[in-house]
């Protein structure tokens, strides 16, 4: 019984977990010392996107 208890919250606690997982959308702003996209200074998040989100 408690075993079963267990593995049901770890599934709601994963399904939880990975539902938060969200792609942002970064926007190019050239706003940076160059103009190269590997600069994050030219984005607007100041970070470069990743594989999950939209660039734009």
């Amino acid at each position: 019984m408690f075993r079963k208890l267990i593995y049901l919250v770890s599934f709601v606690l994963v399904l939880y977990l990975v539902g938060n997982v969200q792609a942002a959308d970064v926007i190019w702003t050239d706003a940076g010392p160059d103009h190269l996209w590997g600069t994050p200074a030219n984005w607007d998040l100041g970070t470069l996107p990743s594989v999950e989100d939209a660039a734009k």
